[in-house]
């Protein structure tokens, strides 16, 4: 988190996307994916100095901060 907010500019936007699905859970090796709540990631983002502007899920449950 900290490079990210270090190699944005400033005012510059992130805008992100993330997977939470028992499929995918499944698949990927928790060595090589960690799979947060929307809520991990909300608090990772606001701890590094982020902006939240909004958090939304879609109808497919695929969840986007």
């Amino acid at each position: 988190m900290e490079e990210l907010h270090r190699v944005n500019k400033p005012g510059g936007r992130l805008v992100t996307g993330f997977r939470y699905d028992n499929s995918a859970k499944r698949s990927i090796p928790e060595n090589v994916y960690t799979f947060r709540s929307e809520e991990e990631i909300y608090t990772l983002f606001k701890a590094a100095d982020y902006n939240v502007e909004r958090c939304r899920s879609d109808i497919n449950d695929k969840r986007s901060l």
